[in-house]
């Protein structure tokens, strides 16, 4: 599958993942635009966790046992390879699963926003767009919804205009879910693209959506 553009602002070519000659993704190509909202979809293990982890750069062909061929660029700076701290690219921001959230449970929520911002009226009009209401309660008395805003808040307020969001409604009741896809929508800027199996939560938010066929291991838009 291939599409291209040149108003392109994430492109992806001929990316294909093998680990110990196993074949994790198919040899695939997308083209994803400025403005679109994205939807990665699959089941538990499809690969979708790794392709996300490509495009951040936290594994590539430097990660011991993978075998990577293609390229992943965004506004036409090549990311394969490129740990995040040398990219010019510093404008994207990644909001991960509850268990990887990197959020200070020991902190109240207003103190984890200022580790996104130290501007009083920023962390305000962002925690506001997020219904994240009192600020002075620790984190450890939020719920997994909040909790899910709260990193989105934080990610919101450190720049990031293309949001990469990995499983954000994992272990999440149905309103919390609803909660943290509204916050989604809300939130966006430039691009957006949440990798998820969760379609049904995020079907009618999205422009675009590529699905991870886990038997095949190829990518269909």
């Amino acid at each position: 599958m291939t599409t291209s553009s040149d108003s392109a602002l994430l492109e992806v070519r001929d990316l294909s993942v093998r680990a110990a000659g196993r074949l994790l993704l198919a040899p695939c190509s997308f083209d994803l635009h400025e403005g679109e909202r994205a939807l990665l979809v699959g089941p538990s293990g499809s690969g979708k966790s790794l392709l996300f982890d490509l495009i951040l750069g936290f594994a590539g062909p430097q990660t011991p046992g993978l075998e990577i061929t293609g390229s992943i660029c965004l506004g036409g700076e090549e990311l394969l390879g490129r740990p995040p701290q040398t990219r010019a690219s510093q404008h994207i921001g990644a909001v991960f699963q509850l268990h990887r959230s990197g959020l200070f449970d020991d902190l109240s929520v207003e103190q984890n926003l200022r580790f996104g911002s130290s501007e009083e009226d920023e962390r305000t009009q962002v925690a506001g767009k997020l219904s994240l209401g009192e600020r002075r309660r620790l984190v450890t008395d939020c719920s997994g919804g909040e909790r899910m805003r709260i990193g989105l808040a934080r990610t919101l307020l450190h720049g990031a205009d293309v949001l990469l969001l990995d499983e954000p409604t994992t272990g999440l009741d149905p309103a919390s879910a609803e909660q943290v896809v509204a916050a989604i929508h809300r939130s966006h800027r430039r691009l957006t693209l949440v990798v998820t199996h969760d379609y049904a939560s995020f079907a009618d938010q999205m422009d675009v959506v590529l699905f991870l066929d886990p038997r095949t291991r190829t990518l269909e838009r």
